[in-house]
């Protein structure tokens, strides 16, 4: 009766060892965390998506404004944006050639006569 039990698939011994009981919950629970933090950084990534999508659209919307010289529509735009431009982080190139992004600094710059 004892060969028709199946050999453990976790280490191919029959009948499973309490090392390889342990080894399995750890492996289960290592592999459980490891989705956990799949999840997490899928939703982040979704999350920065969105923050993305709609800093270009404002972006392409002030681009827009400036081409067609409409102060009201610059006002109305550059009055309420669409996040809190200081968390974004817009050290990263997009591969995207028709990418409308640009690099806003939150540091005052310097005047070029302090060097002098």
């Amino acid at each position: 009766m004892e060969r028709l039990l199946r050999a453990c698939w976790f280490c191919r011994t029959s009948p499973c060892t309490a090392f390889c009981q342990v080894m399995f919950a750890n492996t289960l629970s290592s592999l459980l965390m490891q989705n956990e933090e799949v999840r997490y950084m899928e939703s982040e990534l979704e999350r920065y998506k969105q923050k993305y999508a709609e800093l270009q659209a404002f972006t392409r919307s002030l681009i827009q404004s400036i081409r067609l010289n409409d102060r009201e529509q610059q006002q109305i735009l550059v009055s309420e944006p669409p996040l809190e431009l200081e968390e974004m982080d817009y050290s990263h190139a997009s591969p995207d050639h028709d990418d409308t992004s640009f690099s806003i600094s939150s540091m005052p710059e310097k005047n070029i006569s302090d060097g002098m």
